[in-house]
């Protein structure tokens, strides 16, 4: 510690996710609500960060003028389970079928939520984990074009992480949580090419 100067803390924070209730971004000079804020970060609806950023005051949401006036920032936990399976398709574009291929799909799954059980947890990861291997076991060194639905639909990554998605939610639907629930899934076919399907919020 150099005599004078307070030092931050060397503990690393517990990583959280923060979500922006709003469509545009908000930067560090758009948010005049900064100094109340335990980290400032610059964000995106969805968008997830390290670090732990404390809700501001009422006062100083109240009193802010910048860009992101009257927006309040959530906390909330995510979980994400990833899973991996072989599988060919062939998928029709511009009315063209390509040659079936085969990929090594990954599929990641975050599930979300707002509040932790008496054991801090915002629900069982097994559970997930079980349920997601579940949907996924009938793709398994099959030709996806053969399987249901994607014998009559495009079997597009896109579909893919759909069709995922809404068996994910119907097998979880009574095992999760109130609150938390299947906010996104993601489909890679390659490195560095995924595709995400964010099903709609429960009304």
């Amino acid at each position: 510690m150099v005599s004078g100067v307070s030092e931050p803390p060397t503990t690393p924070r517990q990583p959280l996710t923060v979500i922006m209730r709003g469509e545009a971004p908000v930067s560090r000079a758009d948010c005049c609500c900064a100094p109340a804020l335990a980290v400032c970060l610059s964000m995106r609806k969805g968008y997830s960060g390290q670090g732990l950023t404390a809700r501001a005051p009422r006062s100083a949401r109240e009193g802010c003028s910048g860009r992101g006036a009257g927006r309040i920032l959530e906390i909330v936990y995510e979980l994400t389970i990833q899973s991996e399976f072989a599988a060919a398709h062939a998928i029709t574009i511009a009315g063209e079928r390509e040659p079936v291929h085969g990929h090594n799909w990954r599929v990641t799954v975050v599930v979300q939520g707002d509040t932790l059980d008496a054991d801090g947890l915002l629900c069982d990861f097994h559970l997930v984990e079980r349920s997601l291997k579940e949907v996924v076991a009938p793709f398994h060194n099959r030709d996806l074009n053969a399987i249901a639905p994607f014998d009559r639909l495009n079997p597009t990554a896109e579909h893919v992480a759909r069709h995922i998605a809404e068996q994910l939610q119907s097998a979880l639907a009574r095992e999760l949580p109130a609150g938390a629930r299947v906010s996104r899934v993601g489909v890679t076919e390659a490195p560095g090419c995924e595709a995400t399907y964010h099903p709609p919020e429960p009304q």
